[in-house]
Order: structure tokens, then C-alpha cells, then sequence
């Protein structure tokens, strides 16, 4: 079976897979820099963000919502809070049937961050907005989300 096909039935396992390799990368390239990571998580889904992400010897915190992008979804929703407090969505694009597996981050843009907040959600919500795709950039160096 590949893992396209498991995944289809199983988006909670795919979404800590993927969360699980984005901390894993932040690591490596946080050391790779000489750089202490700080990994936090967020335990109720209350807030709009999975992770609180930071750096030894900085002051600010990265408030980071995963979200996981399988070719079907065009539009994630996302808390209008997270967004306004500079929080960061990282949509992770993984391919896990490619030799060797591919995961690919992207992350808002600032221009991305007004678009998204004057967009509806996909489902309609009062306090959530919409990020498209059009909204986000590849990022190859995840110390790029602290620009």
C-alpha cells in the first residue's frame, strides 16, 4: 500500500508525521547555525497554533500552525488571532512514495499574512480567515521563519 493511499483514511497519524519531521528539520537547521532550538506544543487546539517555536538568546516566540497539503486544498483556515499576533502557518508539502521520501515547507509571506486575513475561511467561521497558496513561499532554511 502506498502512503498516499494510507494517508487518505488517516490525516491525524499524517499530521504528526509531519509535525514530527518539521521539529526534527527545525533542529538540524537551528544547529547547523550554532543555535539552541526551543520546542513548545500546544496541547488544546484552542489558540490556532501547534507549536511555539524559539531560539536561545531571543526574545520572541514563533507561534507556528501546521498545515498539511496533499494537492486537493487550495485555501487552509486559520485563526484570525494567530495571525494578527505574527503568528507563522507552515503548509508542509510531503510526498512519502518519491525515492528518496520529499518534504517541502512553505510559510506566509508578509503580503500573504493581509491577504489571508481579508479572506473567508473555507469553512465559515467567525474568528478564522483563509490562506491560499498564492499567500506563501517556499522555505528551504526554516531559521528563515525568524526574518
Amino acid at each position: 500500500m502506498s502512503h498516499q493511499a494510507f494517508f487518505k483514511d488517516q490525516s491525524k497519524i499524517q499530521e504528526q508525521l509531519v509535525e514530527a519531521w518539521f521539529i526534527r528539520d527545525f533542529i538540524l537547521h537551528a544547529t547547523r547555525q550554532g543555535r539552541v532550538p526551543l520546542i513548545g506544543h500546544s496541547d488544546i487546539d484552542l489558540f490556532g497554533f501547534d507549536l511555539i517555536l524559539g531560539l536561545e538568546g531571543r526574545e520572541e516566540l514563533l507561534l507556528v500552525q501546521m498545515k498539511t497539503y496533499g494537492g486537493a486544498n487550495s485555501i487552509w483556515d486559520v485563526h484570525k488571532d494567530l495571525l494578527r499576533r505574527g503568528g507563522q502557518v507552515v503548509v508542509v508539502k510531503l510526498d512519502l512514495d518519491a525515492a528518496p521520501d520529499s518534504i517541502k515547507y512553505h510559510a506566509l509571506t508578509p503580503e500573504g499574512r493581509g491577504s489571508a486575513l481579508g479572506k473567508s475561511p473555507k469553512k465559515p467561521h467567525p474568528d478564522k480567515c483563509g490562506v491560499q497558496k498564492g499567500d506563501l513561499k517556499p522555505v528551504d532554511d526554516l531559521m528563515d521563519l525568524f526574518a
